[in-house]
């Protein structure tokens, strides 16, 4: 969604390249500063387009951050605002893996661990209900990875396991973690994160 302009001194052939208008974005609230988190709100993944999903990723996210679109975006809704966004994408070797491909939280909230929240919410039993009505097919598990060059990602340390250290051919350090679906509930999830990491700054 953004103005590229080409110069070239080469002309084969003319063309005409036509702006394209954003994706429309759900009208729901993210979270703030003011926004206290309870047990009793309701908690629940609201799948939305991949194309909305890239609008929040452009939005929210650092513009030095590379990605690609996945195959199931949803955001994380709490009590009507939202709270996180997670998005899938299905493995050709491994269909029963999933790779997450995208896990982050708004910033500006005052839950400093609220992104362990978005982590906890990926691995849910009730998440993994959800993926298989629309995958039509049972999963297990899923992975991601993490561009850092620290010997662990406290993202998702104590939450996944990390798997793998590696660097990819340009030298960019890379960790590879996992872990299988649990049997909790969206519901329970929360109330376990609010015990564990809920603390406000």
């Amino acid at each position: 969604m953004k103005t590229v302009y080409i110069y070239s001194n080469i002309v084969r052939r003319t063309c005409v390249l036509s702006p394209t208008a954003p994706p429309d974005l759900p009208t729901w609230p993210l979270i703030d500063r003011a926004f206290v988190m309870t047990r009793e709100q309701e908690v629940g993944l609201i799948r939305i387009k991949t194309s909305q999903m890239g609008a929040y990723k452009n939005a929210l996210l650092g513009r030095n951050i590379v990605y690609a679109p996945g195959k199931w975006a949803f955001v994380i809704s709490l009590g009507g605002v939202i709270v996180g966004f997670l998005e899938f994408a299905v493995q050709h070797f491994t269909k029963d893996v999933l790779y997450m491909q995208a896990d982050f939280a708004p910033a500006g909230s005052a839950y400093p661990r609220l992104s362990k929240l978005v982590i906890m919410l990926a691995i849910a039993g009730e998440t993994r209900r959800t993926i298989e009505r629309l995958y039509e097919c049972r999963v297990r598990g899923i992975y991601t990875t993490a561009f850092t060059d620290r010997p662990v990602s406290m993202k998702y340390r104590g939450v996944l396991t990390l798997q793998k250290r590696g660097a990819t051919d340009e030298g960019q350090k890379f960790l590879n973690y996992g872990a299988m679906f649990n049997t909790l509930t969206w519901k329970e999830t929360l109330a376990l994160w609010l015990t564990k990491h809920g603390s406000r700054t």
